[in-house]
């Protein structure tokens, strides 16, 4: 692994809600994205477990790392609830919620479809006002204010009516789920899991017509299409 400097030292600063948290969350961002980019390791090794009792893999560290790392060199106040460390108290009124890597899954088996992910808020999540989705394997930013909306590297956007014809549900039932998840469902479409989390009309439209038994084999669902090198993980 090539070594990760850390970032430059700031002075202290006070986060005002409109400028600061914004700057200071698409620098976290930058700083997760050089991380898992200089990293030459084995993103799929085992570190430890995380604060709820599951595994940590190695690129999920390395990115808490680096958003642990930022926040200390700028002496930022705001306490961190991650999902690897768990709650951090850095003394602070209000707290970053971190997933480091949202779809490690997908990251170790080398499917682009992975990010970080991180909000402000207080207590609660009626107190959020800021959150930004950095797609790790495109660059793409997607930021929310509170009271400003939502945005795609910069340009705004808007929700869309739902159409159930173009979705795409796809699972990661694990190494520890039940064999029978991986049964083929009756109607010879999907899984039993995808009979579990989905209602009848998704099961033509979201899961795929094919079970294949050599990702049940390895512990990985067949919903989505087929094997799970073909379909992106929700992890």
């Amino acid at each position: 692994m090539r070594p990760i400097h850390g970032p430059r030292r700031k002075p202290n600063r006070t986060l005002d809600l409109r400028t600061n948290v914004k700057e200071l969350l698409h620098e976290l961002a930058d700083e997760v994205a050089k991380a898992v980019g200089s990293f030459e390791g084995d993103a799929g090794a085992i570190m430890g477990t995380n604060a709820y009792g599951t595994p940590t893999q190695a690129i999920d560290r390395i990115a808490e790392e680096a958003v642990l790392r930022y926040l200390a060199y700028n002496d930022s106040d705001l306490n961190v609830l991650s999902e690897e460390a768990g709650f951090v108290d850095r003394g602070g009124k209000r707290t970053l919620v971190l997933d480091p890597i949202d779809g490690s899954y997908n990251a170790v088996r080398g499917i682009p479809l992975y990010t970080t992910s991180m909000a402000v808020g207080v207590d609660r999540l009626a107190t959020v006002s800021h959150g930004i989705v950095r797609h790790l394997a495109t660059g793409d930013t997607y930021y929310a204010e509170k009271g400003l909306g939502a945005f795609r590297n910069g340009k705004k956007v808007s929700t869309r009516a739902f159409e159930a014809k173009d979705g795409l549900f796809s699972v990661y039932l694990g190494s520890l789920a039940a064999p029978a998840s991986y049964r083929p469902s009756p109607s010879g479409v999907g899984c039993e899991a995808s009979r579990t989390l989905l209602p009848a009309p998704f099961w033509s439209t979201s899961c795929g017509v094919r079970f294949d038994t050599r990702t049940a084999e390895r512990g990985d669902s067949g919903c989505g299409g087929g094997p799970a090198t073909t379909a992106p993980s929700a992890s």
